[in-house]
C-alpha cells in the first residue's frame, strides 16, 4: 500500500478550546414501526461537553456507534456523530471527527466547528477552527462499551428492537450484536509493515521539490502521525481506516 502524507511546515494549530478527561454519555431513544409484526428502532442521543442541550428535540443527530467502536481500534476520520438516516449532511453535519491515538493511554478528537455546528451548543454560532477533546483511553473504551451493551440489551424489549439507526447497509444492528459477542477491542495498525510512506511540503519550497520517497515502514505503525504531521492532512489514502462521508447508502430514518 502506498500512503501519501502531507506534512505541514507551519507548526501547530491551536484549538479554539481543549477539554481534558472527557467522558461520552448517551440516552436511548426508540421509535416503534407498526406493521404486521411491530418492532422498535433504537438510537443513541449524544451527551458530551459542548453538545447542544436540545439535540434530541431539534435535530436528527445521533451517535454512530459502529464508527465509535472502530475509533477505539485505530485512528482516522470518523462520523462519530451522524444523522439517523446515515447521511450526515441531512442533519447539517459536513465534517469528520479526526481521532488520534498519541499513546497507549490517550485518545484525542479534533472536531471541526463549522462541520459540526448543528450538534454544538450556542457558544459556537460563528466560530471557526476546531475543538480538541482529550480522553483517557480506559474511560473511552468503558463509555463506548456501555453504549454497545445498552443497544444490544434492548433486543429483549417488547416490541423487540430489530434495527439500529444509522442503519448503514441495512444490517447495523446485527453487526453491533456481532461486535459485542466478538469482544475484540485490540488496537490495530494504521499502516502495515512494508508500507511505502511519501511526504511533500505544503509550502512547496522549492516549487519543483515534488514528492520525496522516505522509506518502507519496518513494522506496523500505530502512530504514523505526530507533531506537525496532522491527521487531518492525510490525502489520497486507499486504506479502509480513513472514513469519508458516503454520498449514498444510508438506509436509516430521518425527518
Amino acid at each position: 500500500m502506498n500512503a501519501e502524507i502531507s506534512v505541514s511546515n507551519g507548526g501547530h494549530v491551536a484549538p479554539m478550546e481543549e477539554l481534558r478527561d472527557v467522558r461520552l454519555g448517551f440516552r436511548l431513544a426508540f421509535e416503534t414501526t407498526f406493521s404486521d409484526s411491530p418492532y422498535q428502532i433504537v438510537r443513541l442521543i449524544p451527551e458530551f461537553p459542548r453538545v447542544r442541550p436540545d439535540i434530541a428535540e431539534t435535530t436528527d443527530i445521533v451517535w454512530d456507534l459502529p464508527q465509535l467502536c472502530e475509533s477505539i481500534r485505530r485512528p482516522g476520520g470518523y462520523d462519530v456523530l451522524n444523522c439517523t438516516c446515515g447521511l450526515g449532511d441531512h442533519a447539517g453535519l459536513t465534517g469528520l471527527a479526526f481521532v488520534a491515538h498519541p499513546d497507549d493511554a490517550t485518545v484525542v478528537w479534533e472536531i471541526d466547528i463549522a462541520g459540526h455546528r448543528a450538534a454544538l451548543d450556542a457558544r459556537w454560532p460563528e466560530a471557526s477552527g476546531f475543538l480538541r477533546l482529550v480522553f483517557r483511553r480506559d474511560d473511552y473504551e468503558v463509555d463506548i462499551r456501555a453504549m454497545l451493551d445498552a443497544v444490544v440489551s434492548a433486543s429483549s424489549l417488547e416490541p423487540p428492537v430489530e434495527e439500529y439507526d444509522p442503519n448503514r447497509g441495512g444490517d447495523a444492528y446485527e453487526l453491533l450484536q456481532a461486535r459485542a459477542a466478538d469482544n475484540d477491542w485490540s488496537r490495530q495498525p494504521v499502516f502495515d509493515s512494508g508500507t511505502l510512506a511519501r511526504t511533500r511540503s505544503l509550502r512547496r519550497e522549492p516549487a519543483d521539490a515534488g514528492w520525496q520517497a522516505v522509506a518502507r515502514l519496518p513494522a506496523p505503525a500505530l502512530y504514523p502521525l505526530d507533531g506537525a504531521c496532522r491527521i487531518r492532512g492525510l490525502v489520497g489514502l486507499s486504506s479502509p481506516w480513513i472514513r469519508r462521508r458516503q454520498p449514498a447508502g444510508g438506509t436509516g430514518h430521518c425527518k
